[in-house]
């Protein structure tokens, strides 16, 4: 009777320490706690997956308005996923997650170590590996077994390529070390005599080529295993591969099939007979290379390791032992947390960190809303919706291959994303066969690295389906393109662009395309800043991509935003795109409209990508339904092909092919060129300079006034 008394007690606290509802429960968590206790903030619980457990056992007969589980701030550790799935959701109407203070709870994905763990390596054979160049530090090694580390396995990666998690990687003080890597840097080799091709969708066949002609370092390399990074191809991709045999007398290299394949270096190519091969873009630029990564043979600067699964160890060069207080290794190979089949989650003051894989993954969830969480050292996504792309290398199709998704009302508010591997939120939402919104937002965040792994193709925000909200969020140092979406009615408002879109050609910091269908997108009043104004090729700030139509592009700020050779805004074959109040200040080239005036010469691009577009959507009946919306969609090869361009303003444009091209703007009256108050004195645009210098302009006054990008992270 005194236990059944005592169990009634506690159950009772747990429900009520907290509440505002008498039908609501709250379960304490605390790292210095145990499953088997109460879940009060005396006796708290040690794990998410013990309070989940707590949390069904309490709920078998009731149904709870709301379920708050309270972390005290530490770190919690994960070994596997917690599944939030049907049997959670039963539990109650409403799911809470928060951390007792910003930046104070972490779920951590491996292990921490402190500097004992690193030793001096004396053994002479392995130093003797070393490159012969002098080296930044002295080489050291953490033993495998000893600290029971869990270093994954090697997938290949890159645009088209499933997305699996990443191999273990290193933390020295919170920060990502690099595998070793020739050259040294962001330097590729050049890829010499191709001999197969090894185009994944083409024929299958393996990859065969060779080292460029007089290359001898890859002698140093007989008894390695070898692994390739680079871009292959046409330049808009990246790519990492192991290779399956290495001849040496040749220098030939053979790996697996991928995506688009290899194409030969500049030098090779010049060499090959006409017609031999299709001729790629701008073949006078060599960013086809490749490069090796994670080899004993290539350590020789500061943060650089190779795990050595035949020695069982990881090296490491460091240039300094003192200063570091800790070592992390990320070991999770799944996500921390999937939401599946269960409805009203919110997480709030959670950081998730040092995992190979997802921070978070959503399935068939509606109402999902993430506050001041941080999500860094990741090895993948920040966030990801599961079915969108699930089966992307099982069709021969660019894009997306879906249309109906299952994500629904998705709020991400302040938060942090930073040194992920391959982005920051992935999400689709909406349904295209019904014009149904996905009611998605993000606002008010902060976007940094997050394609430190998977180089292309792993922007900040990638959204698809139909409708979503971007805006008051920062980009800042992201290899590629920052916000990319595939679908209708996205808008992307006040965000703050900088220093994006710096690798690869063929990209934009904002990009969409490849869909006649896509109707409805906006693209206004966001800040473009320093986006790749050095760069040789194709390069764009904002990029609406094959045959895209009906984009609004308005009162948007551009500072020294486009390559020498992109530009700041490409709409390339597509429509009936408005770009409207623009502001460009000292950019290359402003606008270029590719084959607009020849539409209808170019109609067979157009059937065969229109066929496409249409089948994706789900055929004619979807078709009907978007005519009915978007009278632009009707007999669409037929349309007036014109782009409306109109009072945009233009300062400082730099390149002579720029200055034709405005000209002739100019005689159009598509725009003006804005005169500042003084001479500029400028080394890097900021708002308050673009008001200092042309706020007496009406439009430019109210755009200055405008709030972009995130709250201070």
């Amino acid at each position: 009777m005194k236990k059944l008394l005592y169990s009634i007690f506690v159950c009772g606290t747990v429900l009520l320490q907290g509440c505002s509802n008498s039908n609501d429960v709250v379960l304490y968590v605390s790292p210095d706690g145990n499953d088997t206790n109460n879940a009060t903030i005396s006796a708290p619980l040690k794990t998410l997956e013990g309070a989940k457990q707590r949390l069904i056992f309490l709920a078998k007969n009731k149904q709870f308005d709301t379920a708050y589980i309270k972390f005290a701030n530490g770190t919690y550790r994960f070994d596997k996923c917690v599944l939030l799935d049907k049997k959670v959701a039963k539990c109650a109407k409403r799911f809470v997650l928060e951390g007792q203070t910003k930046a104070g709870v972490v779920f951590h994905g491996g292990k921490t170590l402190d500097a004992t763990a690193l030793q001096l390596v004396k053994d002479d054979d392995v130093l003797k590996l070393l490159p012969p160049e002098k080296h930044e530090g002295k080489l050291y090694e953490i033993d495998i077994a000893k600290h029971k580390l869990n270093v994954g396995e090697f997938f290949e990666r890159g645009y088209g390529a499933d997305k699996e998690p990443t191999l273990m990687e290193v933390f020295v003080d919170g920060v990502p070390q690099n595998l070793s890597r020739y050259p040294n840097g962001e330097a590729l080799l050049e890829i010499g005599e191709v001999l197969e091709f090894g185009n994944r969708f083409l024929d299958g066949k393996k990859a065969v080529f060779r080292t460029p002609e007089g290359f001898t370092r890859a002698q140093r390399w007989k008894d390695a295993e070898i692994f390739l990074t680079g871009s292959f191809n046409f330049g808009y991709t990246e790519n990492n591969l192991k290779v399956l045999d290495f001849d040496l007398k040749t220098g030939t290299f053979t790996t697996n099939a991928f995506m688009h394949g290899v194409y030969p270096g500049k030098q090779a190519m010049a060499k090959l007979p006409k017609g031999k091969l299709p001729r790629p873009a701008y073949p006078s630029v060599n960013f086809r290379g490749w490069a090796v990564f994670n080899m004993l043979e290539e350590i020789d600067k500061n943060g650089e390791y190779f795990i050595d699964s035949k020695r069982n160890k990881i090296f490491i060069m460091l240039a300094d032992t003192k200063g570091i207080k800790r070592l992390d290794f990320s070991e999770l190979s799944e996500p921390f947390i999937k939401l599946q089949d269960i409805n009203n989650v919110e997480l709030k003051n959670i950081d998730f960190a040092f995992s190979r894989a997802n921070g978070v993954e959503l399935e068939r969830v509606n109402g999902v809303k993430v506050e001041a969480c941080k999500f860094f050292n990741l090895g993948m996504y920040g966030m990801k919706s599961t079915t969108w792309l699930k089966n992307a290398t099982k069709v021969k199709k660019f894009g997306m291959n879906t249309i109906t998704f299952d994500v629904k009302n998705m709020k991400v508010v302040s938060s942090h994303f930073e040194n992920l591997g391959c982005g920051g939120i992935m999400v689709g939402g909406g349904d295209i066969k019904t014009l149904t919104p996905s009611g998605h937002e993000i606002r008010n965040c902060f976007f940094k690295r997050t394609t430190r792994i998977d180089r292309t193709y792993a922007p900040g925000i990638w959204f698809a389906g139909f409708g979503g909200i971007a805006e008051n969020n920062t980009f800042v140092d992201i290899d590629h393109s920052a916000i990319q979406f595939d679908g209708c009615e996205f808008k992307i408002r006040r965000n703050y662009f900088y220093d994006v879109c710096k690798r690869g050609m063929d990209q934009g910091a904002v990009y969409s395309g490849r869909n006649v269908y896509y109707r409805g997108n906006v693209i206004e009043e966001n800040f473009f800043n320093k986006i790749s104004p050095d760069c040789e090729h194709h390069v764009h700030a904002v990029y609406i991509d094959d045959c895209e139509m009906n984009a609004l592009i308005r009162r948007n700020i551009f500072c020294n935003a486009g390559a020498k050779k992109g530009y700041t805004i490409n709409i390339n074959k597509g429509i009936q795109n408005k770009i409207i109040e623009n502001l460009f200040i000292d950019c290359n080239v402003v606008i270029a409209e590719w084959d607009l005036g020849n539409l209808r010469g170019n109609k067979k691009i157009f059937i065969g990508l229109e066929k496409e577009s249409r089948d994706r959507f789900g055929g004619d009946s979807v078709i009907k339904l978007y005519n009915e919306r978007y009278p632009s969609t009707i007999d669409v090869l037929n349309q007036e092909p014109k782009t409306d361009i109109r009072r945009n303003m233009f300062y400082g444009t730099k390149s002579k092919y720029g200055k034709d091209r405005l000209t002739k703007y100019l005689k159009a009256g598509k725009g003006a060129i804005i005169k500042p108050t003084s001479k500029p004195n400028v080394k890097e645009w900021s708002i308050a300079d673009v008001k200092k210098y042309f706020g007496n302009n009406a439009i430019v006054k109210e755009m200055t006034s405008i709030k972009y990008g995130c709250d201070k992270k």
